[in-house]
């Protein structure tokens, strides 16, 4: 769920704010916060994927690490003997190491901004999710013969939006809700449909960003109960749990408490009355207190991995009370007149992850701590070995009228995989009216 605080920043270990979490470990409750807490836009720091220790000259490293880059101040001529000769030496020798540093400094720029123009660059948000589908788009792209350039796990959605209108970015995923509420600052709205047209236009009359094909689950609030609840009282939908809610304890952070579309609002849209006052909690301590028995209701986000290691139920948002936040790319259109094969990647990409499977990928890397990129690579074997079945199966012609009947029926050839890959030709932006959902493609 995608519903952030404008303006506040969420404090973070100096791991996670020169990119990475020990571990390879990512943030996942992304709804907690947009602030500038992770990267500074145009040029200051980036993500650094845990293989790489240290930081880049001149910035990069986190506070006090190796790699600062920082020239210190010129020796002084010496006033013993030898006097001021010595101190010109020394001085020649201050100046040759700073030539020598800004030339290092220079080449890796201009090698940077070369790869840069050269390749796509793909951004993500500070979470674990966000960091996932960056680097989802960012290896099918090197799959299909571009380079990418990773500047993942950057910041809050105002960070990767200003950096989209810098040009420092060329794709990442937002969710619909949130660039509807936060970065074009309407008043919440519901109709997942409107949301999306309004963002559709807005952003390409306004920004000439485009946004693609919705990748098939959205990331809202979810209101979960324990498995085995749900399972003794046969409850799927939020308006089924209300009966049973006067017996509840409820659980929920503190935005979520005082936010808009959140507790209040959620009481009288659906009549909800809890036992007593709901405890304040941290979203991370949630879940845990959840299944224990602490609390028997809570307000987590509908595909952290959590949820189904813990064996908790999300209730269905039957009434529609929480905004759409789907999830989908948002890409410069200069970058796929630039790159055709980005907009292949992003068109043949839609509706192909759906909340079960996100789920999965979140939990494979939050629960069973594993690395972001083997997490991605295997789950991109599985989609293309799809596509390839989808693509590359033979297809049975109908027979042709008798009268005009001269040959059996027959078979398509088999589509290669490098054809499958390369799509249909498909229009980047899909009609805003409809859920875009990836479909079987045959020739």
């Amino acid at each position: 769920m995608e519903g952030e605080v404008v303006g506040r920043a969420h404090p973070m270990p100096h791991t996670a704010q020169a990119g990475w979490g020990a571990g390879g470990q990512l943030r996942h409750s992304h709804h907690r916060s947009f602030g500038l807490a992770m990267g500074e836009v145009g040029g200051g720091r980036s993500a650094r994927p845990p293989d790489r220790p240290g930081g880049v000259a001149g910035g990069g490293g986190p506070p006090g690490g190796a790699g600062g880059g920082v020239v210190g101040p010129p020796v002084r001529p010496s006033a013993g003997r030898g006097g001021a000769r010595g101190g010109t030496a020394r001085g020649w020798g201050s100046g040759v190491a700073l030539v020598h540093r800004l030339l290092v400094l220079l080449l890796g720029s201009l090698s940077l901004a070369c790869s840069a123009r050269d390749g796509v660059v793909v951004g993500s948000k500070n979470f674990t999710e966000s960091v996932i589908l960056g680097e989802i788009i960012a290896q099918e792209v090197e799959h299909r013969g571009v380079p990418a350039v990773r500047k993942l796990n950057l910041g809050g959605s105002f960070v990767c939006h200003q950096a989209m209108l810098a040009g420092d970015l060329d794709v990442y995923v937002e969710y619909t809700g949130t660039a509807y509420a936060a970065i074009l600052e309407f008043p919440p709205e519901r109709d997942p449909q409107r949301v999306r047209a309004v963002v559709d236009s807005v952003y390409a009359e306004r920004w000439q960003l485009l946004w693609t094909g919705a990748l098939g689950f959205e990331n809202t609030f979810a209101m979960l109960i324990r498995g085995e609840t749900a399972r003794r009282h046969n409850l799927t939908k939020m308006s089924e749990a209300v009966p049973y809610a006067t017996e509840w304890r409820g659980g929920f952070g503190y935005e979520f408490l005082g936010r808009e579309d959140g507790y209040p609002g959620l009481l009288e849209w659906y009549g909800l009355e809890l036992d007593g006052t709901p405890a304040g909690m941290e979203p991370g301590l949630m879940y845990r207190a959840l299944a224990d028995g602490t609390v028997d209701i809570v307000a987590g986000n509908s595909t952290d991995g959590q949820i189904a290691a813990l064996d908790l139920f999300q209730l269905e948002d039957d009434l529609r009370y929480f905004p759409p936040y789907d999830a989908a790319p948002v890409v410069r259109r200069a970058a796929v007149e630039r790159h055709a094969v980005l907009r292949d990647v992003l068109r043949d990409l839609g509706g192909t992850i759906s909340a079960d499977r996100m789920r999965r990928l979140n939990y494979l890397v939050d629960v069973e701590r594993r690395d972001v990129r083997d997490v991605v690579a295997e789950f991109l074997e599985g989609l293309r070995r799809d596509w390839g079945a989808a693509c590359c199966a033979p297809t049975v012609l109908p027979l042709p009228p008798p009268s005009t009947q001269t040959l059996p029926h027959r078979q398509t050839p088999r589509r290669s995989p490098e054809s499958c890959a390369r799509g249909s030709g498909l229009p980047l932006r899909p009609d805003a009216s409809a859920a875009p959902r990836r479909t079987p493609r045959r020739s």
